[in-house]
């Protein structure tokens, strides 16, 4: 089954050191839409609040991230909030389609925990200036973490501008 729906919205701002260079700030909810009963949700609502720090140049890119997340505690689970962080990059392999890979660490929810981490890849596919699919695929680095994941996303930009990632 699908698991909990996530929400974002994130504000661009070009250019803060260079041309090439752009800072997005973001927030994000995760609403408990998925089944409990079948471990797809923990029943509660969480959020984050993160920033972006990039390059982005004709034929690809890097960033690197950190950020805040915000937890509820879950029906019979305390949960920490904590901090993650988190590094890609990207090649343009069309001009509508790119190709990027990322690494993601993040401070453990129980405090005594692993902390989870991971590895993976996304493709991305711009079907208009404002619209895009994505795909990804990621592989845990720790015991904490999934064995493996994957995704797909459709996102809106509101101002029609270039893509990035």
């Amino acid at each position: 089954g699908l698991g909990d729906l996530s929400l974002s919205a994130t504000y661009s701002f070009d250019a803060p050191i260079g041309e090439d260079t752009y800072l997005d700030v973001a927030g994000r909810i995760r609403l408990p839409t998925g089944d409990e009963s079948k471990g797809l949700s923990l029943g509660v609502t969480d959020y984050a609040a993160t920033a972006e720090f990039g390059v982005d140049r004709d034929g690809g890119g890097a960033y690197v991230n950190a950020g805040r997340r915000f937890l509820e505690d879950a029906s019979a689970d305390k949960r920490e909030d904590g901090w993650q962080a988190g590094v890609g990059g990207w090649l343009d392999v069309t001009d509508t389609t790119l190709i990027g890979a990322f690494a993601d660490w993040r401070e453990s929810s129980s405090g005594a925990g692993d902390d989870p981490a991971e590895e993976g890849a996304y493709v991305p596919h711009r079907l208009t200036p404002a619209f895009k699919i994505g795909l990804s695929a990621s592989a845990g680095l720790t015991d904490a973490s999934p064995d493996f994941g994957v995704g797909i996303s459709l996102s809106w930009r509101a101002n029609e501008r270039g893509d990035r990632k």
